[in-house]
């Protein structure tokens, strides 16, 4: 918990006591963490399916488009 260390000085001696929080304080903080770790990893989820999800849409779509494109000049070609 690098949070909860008093920043000392150079060649300043470790005189000063750490702040050491209660346990309550401590749980608090820690559900607070676990808790953004959630959401990050949930936030994480998210962009991933929506990035993926609009690249497979304008694939199909690109593909769709260069189909009937061909299927019209094949179409052409032969009359």
């Amino acid at each position: 918990m690098d949070i909860l260390k008093t920043p000392q000085k150079p060649g300043q001696e470790a005189s000063v006591a750490s702040y050491m929080p209660s346990d309550e304080t401590l749980k608090a903080m820690y559900e607070a963490a676990k808790e953004d770790q959630i959401q990050r990893g949930r936030l994480d989820a998210i962009r991933s399916m929506t990035v993926s999800g609009s690249l497979i849409v304008i694939s199909i779509l690109l593909f769709l488009t260069h189909w009937f494109w061909m299927k019209r000049a094949a179409k052409v070609q032969t009359q």
